[in-house]
């Protein structure tokens, strides 16, 4: 994956201009606060990774994040037709923990799609 930074001209409509949460800097941090992030330089990362059956997988952005980012993801259900959840934790400027659980509870093995975006 190159590495490509997009600054807030390039973003549709000039700019990220608003977010919520709980921290000015941590987009992270959850929380019912508006804050105009005004001309700042954001990533958007993008990625997928086979989850491993009974065990976590740790996920690396190809570039660190001054600041823990916003993630989402979703499954692609390779397990077959088995109700999944995506699971994270120990998420950092540099990546996070993530692991695919069934209804059940256990660890399976599937492909989390995921994105980050947030402060160069």
């Amino acid at each position: 994956m190159a590495q490509q930074k997009i600054n807030s001209k390039q973003l549709k409509g000039g700019r990220v201009s608003n977010r919520q949460g709980g921290s000015s800097s941590n987009w992270a941090t959850n929380g019912t606060s508006n804050y105009a992030t005004g001309d700042v330089e954001t990533i958007v990362q993008v990625g997928v990774i086979r989850t491993v059956s009974g065990s976590d997988v740790t996920v690396t952005f190809p570039v660190a994040f001054s600041q823990p980012p916003v993630i989402a993801f979703g499954s692609a259900l390779v397990n077959g037709s088995s109700f999944m959840r995506m699971r994270s934790d120990s998420l950092s400027a540099t990546g996070f923990v993530v692991s695919a659980v069934t209804d059940s509870g256990s660890r399976a093995i599937d492909d989390c799609h995921w994105i980050a975006v947030g402060l160069a």
